[in-house]
Formats: structure tokens, sequence, C-alpha cells
């Protein structure tokens, strides 16, 4: 598993399920732990679809909810500068 985010003044790339390597301006590396996945999560999230389906609740979130999710992350690359289209 990798996965990186430049910000600012700073990398970040999770370099497995509980560490986030931190590279500052100045190259100095720090590693913090932290949850990187969802793993542990699913079963509870899988719990949850299946009892809204059998009690004829919604989803938790709709495919709208979604779409909007999607416009955000649209309008933050717009803000950096960036076109992800």
């Amino acid at each position: 598993m990798r996965f990186s985010v430049k910000a600012r003044d700073h990398y970040l790339i999770a370099t497995g399920p509980d560490d986030v390597e931190v590279i500052g301006p100045d190259g100095v590396k720090e590693h913090v732990r932290a949850h990187t996945i969802n793993v542990r999560h699913y079963p509870v999230f899988v719990r949850d679809v299946l009892r809204r389906v059998r009690a004829g609740e919604p989803p938790l979130a709709s495919l709208t909810d979604m779409a909007a999710a999607m416009d955000l992350v649209q309008e933050a690359y717009r803000m950096g500068g960036l076109s992800r289209g």
C-alpha cells in the first residue's frame, strides 16, 4: 500500500495501514501513527447496508449525495489551479 498527498509545505505518504510519513519543506522526515485504511470498518458498513435493505430504509447516502461530494472535490481541484475533467 502506498498513497501520497502533496500539500503546500509537506508531502504525506501512507506507507502502511498504521503509518504516515511526513516530509517537511526542509526534507526532514517524521513518521506518525495513523489509521490509513478502512478495512476494519467494512463489516459494520455491510451490516448497516443489509439491515437497511431488509427494513426497506433508504441508504445512508444517495447517488445525489455522492454527486455533491464529487462536485466538492472538483471545486477543490479548481481552487488549487488544477483541472480534473
